[in-house]
């Protein structure tokens, strides 16, 4: 073991290889093979309690690979995932990722009681094994759990408590609170897990299982340290027109509505609905849901799925957030909770103001000015405006044609790196190039139209829900001639249906996203065609570059694009949801300027991102004096270091026993 101050040992582990021995470490092990005696007794008494483990593991669900040591390996679904939310509990397995192994752990055989501790531990935390049956060993019949001591649930019919965000409006702050309640409760040791019972947004990500759901709650489930599942948002919407919205049911897609026959649908998805959150309740000890827009609509009201009838299905203690950055929060506040019944109004215990800024003192004593008007629910606490929150929004409501995003060390005026990302109408998954922002003198703008565009050194064409749409009101803006002069110059990228876009020619033969048939011609930056097929494409994935590196990512699609003219591909997909493939993905021109792949988030690769920004001129060391003292952070330690931040703001603003009360005691 080695002793040293956290901040130094938090640096050292940025540039440490993942598997390093100390020397200290290996001097100990020298001096232990020397006795043998010891050595014979703890050989033993291995043996007897990796027997003893092994079985535990087995009941629970989880299948280690054959091993001669004391050491296995584990499948888990998302290695690095599990292996927080252990560390958040006091224990420490190793992920696989720099092995090509993400979804496995390496565990090893210790003391019997600390064996259990893990046992109990990965009961609760491992990833479910599909979203219509529970994980086995918690409440499968064909496993006995009997060994394995739950900290809180002693038996199948118990339930999770519950607590849930409602907002006043729609970008009220629901997913972010409900994000910071997640991490508070995880860095308790409490077993906890997101909830949305339908999402409306084109930011959509992938399980380990391979299933879509919400960006929002993928989001939520790394803050709480736990894999996501599909069981925590069981129907996503994802708008494809003013009126039409592709089904996304449990991970797989389920159709499409017309705004005229999604009430009729509601009813027929509440089922699946209650059935995701008994999954959940029955696996986590509390969940925190996440309401949608408002739960004073009174036109919605009929076909609720996500607010007030899922708090009564939950019995969940409700808060009312609103943001006081827009204006007229007071009234909101009052107005939802009078336009709310009786019993749904009950439910509300209190009131948080968001995104405020300036000293709390100035509001007064809001509880002795609100209480008359509203029904005395109190205003539990106020939470300071945090403008560079490093944490994706929901949706690309927060995202203006003109938004201008930059790490803190940038210069608005005269950036290193100036990075233009074209807003599409239907722009998804834009989250994924929040890494870049992060970088010290990058500077990233959204622009929809000529003028905005100036002078960038890369334009990035991002995925869409509607790749045939946005390419039509590219060409209508004219930014399709901007963006094919620029590609003579200047870095182009396009991802997943940006990458379509900069095709030869995209078909739909079966009407997946238009008119059955419909045709159009690409920008011809890539030798590639590309065809809409019926069935959807969602994996998480692992992808081999040229030079051999291996970055990892997610893959949503319906389009199949074929390289034309034997052009080489930008790399080879070598697994897909843990599987073993070799599948040629992307396009690259000759000269390596222009490039485009079906691979979401290949910019949270910290190398692959730093060598691609460093062909663009950028350079680390001529950021500011202060930055260059700390070292380059990776995209994970950033969330990691987000979440906890707004946890801490959160938690200051309302309180550990005020939350506590709210759960009923954890």
């Amino acid at each position: 073991e080695a002793l040293a101050a956290p901040p130094l040992i938090e640096a050292m582990q940025r540039v440490q290889p993942p598997w390093s021995v100390n020397a200290l470490a290996q001097a100990a092990g020298v001096a232990a093979l020397a006795d043998q005696a010891h050595l014979h007794w703890t050989l033993d008494a291995l043996r007897r309690a990796k027997e003893e483990f092994v079985a535990g593991l087995q009941r629970i669900g989880l299948r280690p690979l054959a091993s001669e040591t004391h050491f296995m390996l584990v499948h888990v679904g998302d290695g690095s995932a599990l292996r927080h939310r252990l560390l958040l509990q006091g224990m420490l397995v190793r992920d696989c990722a720099s092995f090509g192994l993400p979804a496995y752990v390496r565990i090893a055989t210790r003391r019997p009681e600390e064996n259990l501790r893990l046992l109990n531990a990965l009961a609760q935390l491992c990833p479910m094994q599909g979203s219509s049956l529970p994980a086995p060993g918690l409440n499968s019949p064909a496993a006995d759990p009997a060994p394995v001591l739950h900290r809180h649930r002693q038996h199948e019919a118990s339930r999770a408590r519950a607590v849930m965000v409602l907002g006043t409006h729609s970008s009220a702050g629901k997913s972010l609170l409900t994000t910071a309640l997640c991490r508070i409760l995880a860095r308790r040791g409490v077993n906890v897990a997101p909830f949305k019972a339908q999402n409306m947004s084109n930011n959509a990500g992938v399980t380990p299982e391979g299933g879509e759901m919400g960006r929002a709650q993928i989001v939520q489930a790394e803050a709480a340290g736990i894999a996501p599942h599909t069981d925590m948002n069981p129907v996503l919407l994802k708008p494809e027109a003013d009126r039409r919205s592709q089904v996304v049911l449990n991970g797989r897609v389920a159709g499409h509505i017309e705004a005229g026959n999604w009430f009729a649908r509601k009813q027929q998805l509440w089922a699946e609905v209650c059935a995701a959150y008994d999954r959940l309740a029955r696996r986590f000890d509390v969940i925190v849901l996440e309401g949608a827009g408002s739960p004073a609509e009174i036109n919605l009201k009929q076909g609720d799925l996500v607010n007030m009838r899922m708090a009564h299905y939950a019995d969940a203690a409700c808060l009312l957030v609103g943001d006081i950055d827009r204006g007229g929060v007071f009234a909101a506040l009052a107005g939802t909770l009078w336009l709310l019944e009786p019993a749904d109004r009950s439910r509300i215990k209190g009131l948080v103001i968001n995104k405020f800024r300036g000293d709390p003192a100035l509001l007064g004593d809001l509880n002795a000015l609100l209480r008359e008007k509203t029904f005395a629910a109190p205003v539990l606490g106020v939470i300071p405006y945090l403008p560079d929150l490093l944490i994706p929004d929901e949706d690309a409501v927060s995202i203006q044609p003109d938004a201008l995003r930059m790490s803190p060390q940038a210069s608005a005026l005269t950036p290193q790196i100036d990075i233009a990302i074209i807003r599409l109408p239907h722009i998804a998954n834009f989250d994924e190039f929040d890494p870049l922002v992060a970088e010290p003198g990058v500077r990233v703008r959204y622009v929809s139209a000529i003028e905005e565009l100036d002078t960038p050194h890369a334009i990035i064409l991002p995925g869409t829900k509607a790749t045939l749409a946005d390419l039509a009101w590219l060409r209508s803006r004219g930014l399709d001639r901007a963006i094919t002069e620029a590609a003579q110059h200047i870095a182009v990228v396009g991802i997943c249906g940006g990458y379509q876009m900069l095709g030869v020619r995209i078909e739909d033969p079966h009407g997946v996203e238009g008119p059955v048939g419909a045709s159009m011609a690409g920008l011809g930056l890539l030798p590639i065609a590309t065809e809409f097929a019926r069935v959807k494409h969602t994996y998480r994935a692992w992808m081999r570059l040229p030079n051999g590196a291996l970055v990892e990512g997610y893959e949503i699609h319906m389009g199949e694009s074929v390289r034309l003219g034997g052009a080489p591909p930008f790399g080879v997909i070598v697994q897909r949801n843990g599987q073993v493939v070799e599948l040629p993905d992307g396009a690259v021109c000759e000269d390596g300027r222009v490039w485009g792949v079906y691979l979401h988030d290949i910019f949270a690769n910290d190398t692959f991102r730093r060598d691609w920004l460093r062909s663009l001129g950028w350079k680390a060391e001529a950021a500011p004096a202060a930055m260059q003292r700390l070292p380059l952070a990776s995209s994970r330690q950033r969330r990691e270091r987000e979440y906890d931040r707004l946890a801490d703001v959160v938690e200051a603003a309302i309180g550990w026993p005020t939350i506590e009360r709210l759960i009923g005691g954890v």
